[in-house]
């Protein structure tokens, strides 16, 4: 049963002894991830703390200040990116939700706040030993829906974030954008949908526009 203010001192406060015998065991289960891999690993960490939460555990007025479980939290994000690469010194790794969009490319305060986490983490070492960052721009809507009309500018922004976030970055970054064939949104009633076909294709032809180039 999760509890949150448990499980994340439990993430904060884990050894690295701990999360390296956990990985190893993980690892054992799937013997095509080898030392040697050069494939791209996606490190997706959603629990106890999505990237996208980081701004709720800063203080102040308007969430800029450090906290003791913020710097905590981005350390242990660093520690278990480090284990990653110590057991994949080749792979290239990825971490994931991060510079991820609105749906609907709305810019309020809400987004900002968790974009200046973010990029406040990178800063902070956070992705020293991974090589990209993997937003999150899944469809969203379905043509019948009048927030459809909203793709290019959560396109847009979902750029913009995850450029903010590289260039904070002490270590060169890609950007590896994650998309999807099906509606992922509990607030739209085509979830779990198909997407619209026509719809992907003129994302993916805004997003070689913008310069996304592969």
């Amino acid at each position: 049963e999760k509890a949150p203010e448990r499980d994340l001192k439990r993430y904060i406060e884990l050894p690295n002894e701990e999360i390296e015998a956990a990985f190893s065991r993980y690892v054992s289960r799937h013997p095509q991830l080898t030392r040697q891999t050069l494939n791209t690993l996606i490190i997706n960490i959603e629990y106890p703390v999505h990237p996208r939460r980081l701004w709720q555990l800063l203080d102040g007025e308007n969430h800029d200040q450090i906290t003791p479980e913020f710097t905590g939290v981005v350390q242990a994000y660093a520690r278990r990116y480090a284990i990653t690469r110590k057991f994949f010194p080749n792979a290239t790794l990825v971490a994931y939700g991060l510079g991820m969009p609105d749906g609907q490319g709305r810019a309020r305060q809400l987004e900002q706040r968790q974009l200046n986490a973010q990029i406040l983490a990178t800063k902070m070492g956070m992705l020293k030993d991974v090589n990209a960052i993997a937003p999150v721009l899944y469809e969203r809507f379905s043509p019948g829906e009048r927030a459809f009309q909203n793709a290019d500018r959560a396109t847009r922004q979902c750029l913009m974030n995850s450029l903010q976030i590289v260039q904070a970055s002490h270590t060169p970054l890609d950007i590896l954008v994650l998309m999807s064939l099906t509606v992922f949104n509990g607030n739209s009633q085509n979830t779990r949908r198909p997407a619209d076909l026509d719809g992907i294709a003129d994302r993916l032809s805004y997003l070689y526009k913008l310069g996304v180039k592969r």
